[in-house]
């Protein structure tokens, strides 16, 4: 898990390493690491860092 925490220091442009990582948990039993990737149209469709990067410094 320590690869998917949050980087030391965030530079513009660029990606987290938890982006896309999920853990999957039911009940007493061990977590379920899950990667999703997305796949053509969905990179438009669930942009959700779009307004992030107009954000003016």
């Amino acid at each position: 898990m320590a690869s998917w925490a949050a980087p030391e220091a965030w530079f513009a442009g660029s990606v987290h390493p938890g982006r896309g990582k999920y853990l999957i948990k039911t009940g007493e039993r061990n977590g379920l690491p899950v990667s999703l990737s997305l796949v053509g149209e969905e990179w438009e469709l669930y942009d959700t860092d779009a307004a992030i990067r107009q954000v003016q410094p």
